[in-house]
């Protein structure tokens, strides 16, 4: 198959190759060197090589829609090898630390400021909303699991400070 991905992304005059996915589905796998950006509007969701983004904060634009999106160049991936089946407590940690940090990655302004003005969850209700769909999807109904997403939200989108309450078994 052809490797030319089809959708470019224009930054100032520099093309930013990306491949373009339109299902409803996960994003694929995070593979060393690349990120995705997923338009906030259209939800079509590209990946991007690192290489091609430069290191700092760019707004570029959704070549589907027209959106304008937000791209955090100074942040790369880490790549890690893929969790052992038998690691399911350390899996279900890293996937809630990614997925909330996803959320203040591609929106740290509006982070920002509703941080300064207390309305964390009201603002973020539908991207948190969006995480818990997906992490429930990878890692089912778990009780146990739902601990490690609040802890992710407490720690990483609410700078440490108690956002979401733990049950009262789990205090």
């Amino acid at each position: 198959p052809d490797e030319r991905p089809d959708h470019p992304f224009t930054v100032k005059g520099t093309r930013l190759d990306a491949e373009r996915r339109v299902d409803a589905a996960p994003a694929p796998v995070l593979k060393e060197g690349f990120m995705h950006i997923t338009c906030t509007d259209c939800g079509n969701v590209y990946t991007l090589a690192d290489a091609t983004v430069p290191r700092r904060r760019l707004r570029v634009r959704c070549p589907a829609c027209g959106r304008g999106l937000h791209v955090d160049g100074t942040v790369r991936a880490r790549f890690r090898e893929p969790p052992r089946p038998d690691d399911r407590r350390g899996w279900a940690q890293r996937l809630a630390r990614a997925l909330v940090s996803d959320i203040l990655v591609y929106h740290r302004e509006r982070h920002d400021a509703a941080l300064a003005e207390g309305r964390l969850l009201v603002e973020f209700a539908s991207e948190l909303g969006e995480a818990w769909e997906a992490y429930k999807f990878q890692l089912g109904d778990d009780d146990a699991c739902a601990r490690h997403f609040r802890e992710a939200v407490n720690e990483i989108l609410a700078g440490g400070e108690i956002l979401l309450e733990p049950r009262d078994d789990e205090r």
